[in-house]
Parts: C-alpha cells; structure tokens; sequence
C-alpha cells in the first residue's frame, strides 16, 4: 500500500481523466441517439489517447484532449450531464498534461 499511495498522487489527474472518459463511454453505449453515441464514444477514446500522449506529445495530447471533451459536449448541449464531463475532462486533463510534462523536465 505504501508503493501505491505516491504513485496515485503522481497521476492522480491522469487517473480522474480515464474516469470521465470511463463516463463519456457509459453516456455513449446507454444513449439511444446516434447523434450522441458516437461523439461520446471517439470522444473517450480521445480523452485516452490525450493521457497517453501526455509525456510524448504535448500538442498533440492538448489537441486531441480539447476535441475529446468539447465534441460530445456541442453535440449533448441540451443535456446538464454531457457538457459538465466535457468540462470537468477538459480541467483534469489539462492538469494531466502540465503534471506529465512537469515530471518528464524533472
């Protein structure tokens, strides 16, 4: 438990951003609207791909990061749920990325 305690604390942004992709897969498979499927699910695997583009890319992981979590988000504006993981992925993984590229420079 001692190992596990400072390694959850080093990626504990990325580990919160895989949750709200965990939740944009969950609004993709259990929506019966196609319009709102499939931007939630390539919208999960983006918000992936940006966590694990972090230490490699920077641009890149920003890029697919925003279009990630603001897609779902246009296409579900009607809801209080979809743009609210939108946002909430956007400032977690935005702070995945600084901390990735903060400990890639130490």
């Amino acid at each position: 438990m001692k190992r596990l305690a400072p390694r959850v604390a080093l990626h504990g942004w990325s580990l919160l951003t895989v949750v709200l992709a965990g939740g944009y897969v969950a609004i993709g498979v259990s929506s019966p609207l196609t319009a709102i499927r499939w931007p939630a699910l390539t919208g999960a695997l983006l918000l992936l791909g940006s966590v694990w583009l972090a230490a490699r890319s920077r641009p890149t992981a920003w890029s697919a990061l925003v279009v990630g979590a603001v897609a779902p988000a246009i296409t579900g504006w009607w809801s209080l749920v979809i743009p609210m993981t939108g946002a909430l992925a956007l400032l977690c993984g935005s702070l995945a990325i600084r901390a990735s590229t903060l400990r890639r420079r130490a």
